[in-house]
């Protein structure tokens, strides 16, 4: 076991270092301010937990990045180049093609947004140990919207600063969509989470808040 001078161990050093950072985030003696590259666990831990509102960085090398990003894409699809997931189904429908991109994106969404929500998971006060909550902790999920909005912010998806800024706005305005705890497995893991995040902020009446 390493330990600091100060006869601590390593690990125990650095948590108490993250513990007074959240500290400070709550106190509003720092503010977190997302870039794409910055943000770290005890930033995550204040939005998740403690209701710190995060905002996005107002540099402008980073709106020219995500508007590079946005217009690489729709060059891309002008030339009629396949894309999964973007002009193409999922999986095994992957070599379906179509024009209504915006249908296909919403159909898509609405494929993947597949776990199960009982009533009694709506109303937290009312799950038991016999039955226990089919949803993520609102906090997991608080953590995905900062996290994946912090990603996007490096404009390699294609995501309009607009729709980043609508999934900062869950958080600053208290709404949390209820997750499925289970669903799809995919290759990335969170398709299915993100995909009713994304409902959230579209205005899906079949995801809840």
């Amino acid at each position: 076991m390493t330990l600091t001078r100060h006869g601590q161990s390593a690990h125990m050093s650095t948590t108490l270092q993250l513990l007074g950072r959240v500290r400070d985030l709550r106190t509003k003696k720092r503010n977190i301010v997302l870039s794409g590259n910055d943000l770290d666990i005890a930033s995550i831990v204040a939005v998740a937990r403690h209701g710190v509102e995060p905002i996005i960085s107002t540099d402008e090398l980073l709106a020219k990045r995500l508007e590079i990003s946005v217009d690489t894409l729709a060059d891309v699809i002008s030339q009629k180049c396949v894309i999964y997931g973007v002009n193409t189904g999922f999986g095994g429908s992957a070599d379906t093609r179509t024009n209504e991109l915006i249908d296909l994106q919403t159909h898509l969404l609405q494929f993947i947004q597949s776990g199960i929500i009982t009533d009694a998971d709506k109303d937290p006060a009312s799950n038991s140990e016999r039955e226990p909550s089919h949803v993520m902790p609102l906090a997991w999920v608080r953590a995905a919207i900062v996290a994946r909005a912090n990603q996007n912010l490096r404009g390699h998806s294609a995501i309009r600063k607009g729709v980043l800024k609508s999934l900062i706005d869950l958080l600053h305005n208290g709404i949390t969509p209820l997750i499925p705890l289970r669903g799809t497995i995919s290759a990335s893991g969170d398709l299915m989470p993100m995909a009713y995040i994304a409902g959230a902020i579209m205005g899906n009446p079949d995801v809840f808040v």
